[in-house]
Protein backbone atom coordinates (compact mmCIF):
# COMPACT_ATOMS: atom_id res chain seq x y z
CA UNK A 1 0.00 0.00 0.00
CA UNK A 2 1.13 3.49 -1.37
CA UNK A 3 -1.38 5.55 0.63
CA UNK A 4 0.07 6.53 3.81
CA UNK A 5 -2.33 8.27 5.31
CA UNK A 6 -3.69 5.15 7.49
CA UNK A 7 -0.46 5.28 9.08
CA UNK A 8 -1.56 7.97 11.68
CA UNK A 9 -4.76 6.24 12.37
CA UNK A 10 -3.21 2.85 12.86
CA UNK A 11 -0.56 4.60 15.54
CA UNK A 12 -3.31 6.24 17.25
CA UNK A 13 -5.32 2.96 17.59
CA UNK A 14 -2.31 1.18 18.54
CA UNK A 15 -1.88 3.53 21.73
CA UNK A 16 -4.75 3.84 22.59
CA UNK A 17 -5.71 0.28 22.18
CA UNK A 18 -2.41 -0.39 24.77
CA UNK A 19 -3.71 2.75 27.36
CA UNK A 20 -7.03 1.11 27.58
CA UNK A 21 -5.89 -2.39 28.28
CA UNK A 22 -8.08 -3.24 25.14
CA UNK A 23 -6.68 -6.05 24.32
CA UNK A 24 -8.82 -7.70 22.06
CA UNK A 25 -8.70 -4.36 19.88
CA UNK A 26 -4.93 -4.69 20.08
CA UNK A 27 -4.81 -8.01 18.70
CA UNK A 28 -6.65 -7.17 15.86
CA UNK A 29 -3.96 -4.06 14.75
CA UNK A 30 -1.17 -7.33 14.96
CA UNK A 31 -0.01 -9.41 12.22
CA UNK A 32 0.25 -13.36 12.89
CA UNK A 33 3.99 -12.97 12.38
CA UNK A 34 4.56 -9.41 13.87
CA UNK A 35 7.88 -8.60 15.00
CA UNK A 36 8.13 -6.43 18.48
CA UNK A 37 10.92 -4.81 20.13
CA UNK A 38 11.16 -3.32 23.40
CA UNK A 39 14.17 -1.32 24.94
CA UNK A 40 14.50 -3.56 28.17
CA UNK A 41 13.12 -6.84 26.91
CA UNK A 42 13.77 -9.86 24.32
CA UNK A 43 12.49 -9.49 21.06
CA UNK A 44 9.14 -10.75 20.72
CA UNK A 45 8.41 -12.81 17.59
CA UNK A 46 4.34 -13.68 16.70
CA UNK A 47 1.18 -12.03 18.22
CA UNK A 48 0.89 -14.38 21.12
CA UNK A 49 4.41 -13.89 22.47
CA UNK A 50 3.24 -10.11 22.33
CA UNK A 51 -0.06 -10.32 24.01
CA UNK A 52 1.60 -12.41 26.30
CA UNK A 53 3.98 -9.67 26.88
CA UNK A 54 0.85 -6.90 27.37
CA UNK A 55 -1.53 -9.51 29.68
CA UNK A 56 1.47 -10.85 31.77
CA UNK A 57 4.96 -9.16 31.41
CA UNK A 58 5.17 -5.59 30.61
CA UNK A 59 5.34 -3.69 34.23
CA UNK A 60 3.12 -0.31 33.36
CA UNK A 61 -0.27 -0.61 35.28
CA UNK A 62 -1.97 2.19 33.82
CA UNK A 63 -0.57 5.36 31.62
CA UNK A 64 -1.30 7.55 28.52
CA UNK A 65 0.51 7.96 25.77
CA UNK A 66 0.53 11.26 24.22
CA UNK A 67 1.62 11.35 20.43
CA UNK A 68 3.68 14.62 19.53
CA UNK A 69 4.69 13.81 15.51
CA UNK A 70 4.52 10.91 13.52
CA UNK A 71 6.41 10.65 10.28
CA UNK A 72 5.39 8.36 7.73
CA UNK A 73 7.59 6.93 4.65
CA UNK A 74 5.30 4.35 2.41
CA UNK A 75 4.51 1.72 5.16
CA UNK A 76 6.40 2.98 7.77
CA UNK A 77 6.08 5.59 10.10
CA UNK A 78 7.81 6.56 13.12
CA UNK A 79 5.65 8.52 16.09
CA UNK A 80 7.30 10.26 19.14
CA UNK A 81 5.29 11.51 22.04
CA UNK A 82 5.55 11.15 26.02
CA UNK A 83 3.90 8.61 28.36
CA UNK A 84 2.93 8.79 31.99
CA UNK A 85 1.75 6.64 33.65
CA UNK A 86 2.20 4.17 36.97
CA UNK A 87 4.35 0.88 37.50
CA UNK A 88 2.84 -2.56 38.99
CA UNK A 89 4.85 -1.62 41.67
CA UNK A 90 3.33 1.90 42.18
CA UNK A 91 6.03 3.90 40.63
CA UNK A 92 5.52 6.58 38.84
CA UNK A 93 6.63 6.78 35.23
CA UNK A 94 7.07 9.79 32.97
CA UNK A 95 8.84 8.73 29.43
CA UNK A 96 9.71 10.50 26.34
CA UNK A 97 8.83 7.55 24.03
CA UNK A 98 9.75 6.82 19.85
CA UNK A 99 8.37 4.09 17.57
CA UNK A 100 9.17 2.47 14.87
CA UNK A 101 6.53 0.55 13.02
CA UNK A 102 6.28 -1.21 9.35
CA UNK A 103 2.95 -2.14 8.45
CA UNK A 104 1.78 -4.95 6.16
CA UNK A 105 -1.86 -5.17 4.84
CA UNK A 106 -3.13 -2.61 7.23
CA UNK A 107 -1.57 -5.27 10.13
CA UNK A 108 1.53 -3.68 12.69
CA UNK A 109 4.14 -5.80 10.94
CA UNK A 110 7.29 -4.89 12.94
CA UNK A 111 7.22 -1.80 16.22
CA UNK A 112 10.33 -0.94 17.81
CA UNK A 113 10.01 1.02 21.12
CA UNK A 114 12.69 3.10 22.52
CA UNK A 115 11.94 5.44 25.61
CA UNK A 116 14.03 7.60 27.75
CA UNK A 117 13.51 9.64 30.72
CA UNK A 118 13.52 13.22 30.23
CA UNK A 119 15.73 15.25 33.14
CA UNK A 120 13.42 18.53 33.72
Amino acid sequence: MNDKNYIPGLVQALLTAIDHQDWESLSKLLSADTIYEVSGFPRFEEKSAVMDYYENTRPIKSGIHTIESIITDGDRGVCCGHFVGVKKDGESVDLLFADEISFENLKIKQRRVYFCQPEY
